[in-house]
């Protein structure tokens, strides 16, 4: 990579750029002095600043997807392997994902320390002395430089061998520390531990742990006698791991950038979206080729590591699949008729199916009285998705279903909360119980629920000290919604709330989850009072709901906090101001907001494209967890009568790009009806002069 003076060179060029006062010291914790070969490298980073409130330094340790993509370590020998390079460098695999953030702290005298492990950017597999130091992109814009930091690598088989034993100890515990350092160890005994770990806990293969092996070819020989195995189910993203292993061997593309900082400007950002898209068509065939393989060993397997398999390889190789008798006919061999009649006998597994990828089968009216029968026995995670369902094709019915259980004291909060707060009278009598029996059940319903008949039983529970956040926050909703006067209960009980000096972090949030359940006068005066919270998060929160929910005298409000926001409540209001729901963002809006912007970035966001530029709307329905959106411009709703209702807002000739996430595996809108949702809301746009055109991978667009 870099002889000894030309490393020395770029060192002195790198801290030559250093922004002014920072400082960036580096150490590799070691009582020894030394590490040996498969040892976690722990190093401590110290950040700090001599200029006070300059610089703003990004806190994160780790990123869900395993590595993070601040750092850029440089070393002299350019020996040292990347283990992870094929994972996250090869496009088709590894990305962001993001993980938990604390508050981004303000470098200043005291240094901020960050704790990493050398070990996830390089394997050292051969005993020397090696040098480097770190690039760390923490602060927007500009990289902190390190002091020069030397280990020493020693070979100590004897230490390998004690340290797989002592691991296999910890595994054995459920110590997850343990992992982490198997992955680090990374020898053939490594690699088999892990594999044999994973067939007694059944918690799936550490990709990172294969990818990284100091052995390739053990690794891909010991994960085929692994997914060999008759009691292993073949998981998808086993799978995928396998294909890249061999996708890497006969091509080894070179490295692609993942990060801001190795790139120079947006247009190389364009470039890399263009190749990652072609190594993604090219890998797909390499995914699809070893579904194919591996059918004869899914098919010598048995109960549910055989229908596992089957699921996974039909999903990615069907015509292969059928033809080998792995996978069912996509009908079960069933006439439309005969699985509408049959449905409420068919097991668990096969309504579930019928629920999600196989919809389009059994969707229509003929479905309303099957579903509303199957729903009221049905255990809970089949329950929610026959109820999503009903919704679907029926409203009312699903609307009348939930009022009934109400009553009967069976509805659940999940399947409960996609329904309107409203009044259910029939529904107090087993509130009230409930209130009194089970509390954390029943106080979710009521707030949404209940009428002015549970108000004396109400009122006696917001004299009541909780640990928890949540019943404070679901007795405000009740009291907002059932007195919703600017003046009245609901207005000064959500004002005592967000007073509340104990517990700084329920307040927090308080009026985003009541303003989502229960938005009136009240809630919106509250929200416009929260703006001006000396707690950054509460304006935050505030400023999130009232673009969510607010009306259009909320905007002048949001422009006026703007002026006058620190750096950290300034993006928040950037991203309520162009994303609410009774405004549309035109170019005198953007213009202004844009002025607003302290980074490319969101410069870039928001100037838009100019009066001929397509709008993208992007469709997804993940249930439960992430529910039915909609999304234009920066605005996201949850129905398709809002997104209407937001639409209006543009002018005669706009055009539109309906783009839903039809290859994102969770989202449960079938073919059937995003092509119905599609005609609809075409004609609908057609009617007011406007246009809805189909998404396509190549065309350009904004959302």
């Amino acid at each position: 990579m870099y002889a000894a003076t030309e490393f020395e060179l770029r060192y002195a060029r790198d801290l030559a750029l250093q922004p002014p006062g920072v400082r960036l010291e580096m150490k590799a914790v070691s009582e020894a002095g030394r590490f040996r070969i498969g040892e976690r490298i722990p190093l401590r980073l110290q950040f700090s600043s001599a200029i006070e409130n300059t610089y703003q330094l990004n806190p994160a340790t780790y990123d869900r997807s395993g590595r993070l993509p601040t750092e850029e370590f440089v070393m002299e020998q350019d020996e040292v392997v990347d283990p992870w390079r094929d994972y996250f460098g090869s496009g088709v695999m590894g990305g962001l994902a993001g993980g938990l953030r604390s508050f981004p702290p303000v470098l200043g005298l005291k240094p901020h320390e960050i704790a990493l492990d050398l070990n996830d950017w390089f394997r050292f597999d051969r005993p020397g002395r090696y040098r480097f130091y770190l690039k760390s992109h923490r602060l927007e814009k500009l990289a902190a430089v390190s002091n020069v930091v030397e280990v020493e690598i020693v070979d100590d088989a004897g230490w390998r061998e004690a340290q797989l034993v002592r691991l296999r100890s910890c595994l054995e515990q459920a110590d997850e520390t343990a992992w982490r350092e198997l992955r680090i160890l990374g020898t053939p005994a490594a690699v088999e531990l892990a594999l044999e770990t994973a067939r007694q806990d059944r918690q799936g293969v550490d990709s990172l742990m294969l990818v990284g092996a100091r052995d390739r070819g053990h690794a891909m020989g010991a994960l085929d006698r692994y997914l060999a195995e008759g009691s292993v189910a073949i998981g998808d993203g086993t799978l995928r791991l396998r294909a890249l292993l061999t996708y890497m061997q006969r091509e080894n593309p070179p490295t692609l950038p993942s990060a801001p900082w190795q790139l120079s400007g947006k247009g190389d950002w364009d470039d890399v979206r263009a190749e990652v898209e072609r190594r993604g068509d090219r890998f797909a065939r390499f995914v699809r080729e070893e579904a194919v393989r591996w059918i004869p060993a899914a098919l010598e397997k048995q109960g549910e590591a055989r229908k596992q398999s089957a699921r996974v390889i039909g999903a990615l190789a069907l015509e292969e699949a059928r033809s080998a008798g792995l996978v069912e006919p996509e009908n079960y061999g069933l006439t439309r008729v005969e699985l509408i009649a049959g449905f409420a006998k068919f097991d668990l597994d096969r309504q579930g199916e019928l629920l999600q990828a196989k919809w389009d089968l059994v969707r229509g009216p003929e479905m309303i009285p099957v579903l509303a029968g199957a729903a009221r026995v049905a255990p809970a995670p089949l329950k929610d998705m026959l109820m999503r369902r009903l919704r679907e094709l029926s409203p009312a019915e699903a609307w009348r279903l939930a009022k009934e259980e109400l009553a009967a004291g069976t509805l659940e909060f999940l399947t409960a909360k996609e329904f309107p707060a409203l009044d259910v009278p029939e529904a107090d009598a087993a509130l009230l119980r409930g209130l009194r029996d089970d509390l954390s059940k029943a106080l979710p319903l009521a707030a949404r629920f209940g009428t002015v008949q549970l108000a004396e039983a109400m009122r006696e529970l917001r004299l009541r000290r909780f640990r928890s956040c949540d019943p404070q926050q679901e007795i405000v909703k009740y009291f907002a919604r059932q007195f919703p006067a600017a003046e009245g209960e609901g207005r000064e009980t959500l004002r005592l709330a967000m007073r509340s000096t104990e517990g700084r972090g329920c307040t927090r949030g308080l009026l985003a989850l009541v303003g989502r359940v229960v938005w009136n006068e009240a809630v919106q005066e509250a929200a416009l009072e929260a703006l001006n919270d000396p707690d950054v998060e509460t304006a935050k929160n505030a400023a999130i709901i009232l673009a969510e929910q607010g009306d259009a005298t909320v905007e002048e409000s949001l422009w006026r906090r703007l002026e006058q926001a620190v750096p950290e409540l300034a993006e928040s209001l950037i991203i309520a101001i162009g994303s609410a729901r009774s405004w549309r963002l035109d170019d005198g809006r953007r213009k202004r907001l844009v002025a607003f912007c302290q980074s490319p970035h969101c410069r870039e966001r928001w100037a838009g494209g100019g009066a001929e530029e397509v709008l993208m709307i992007d469709v997804s329905n993940g249930g439960v967890i992430y529910p039915a959106a909609f999304r234009v411009d920066g605005f996201a709703a949850r129905t398709m009568e809002a997104l209407k209702q937001k639409l209006l807002q543009y002018p005669a000739g706009t055009t539109f790009r309906w783009c839903p996430q039809e290859s994102n595996p969770i989202d449960s809108f079938s073919p059937g009806t995003r092509e119905e949702m599609f005609r609809d809301l075409a004609g609908y746009l057609g009617r007011r002069e406007m246009t809805l055109e189909r998404c396509s991978a190549t065309a350009p667009g904004r959302n």
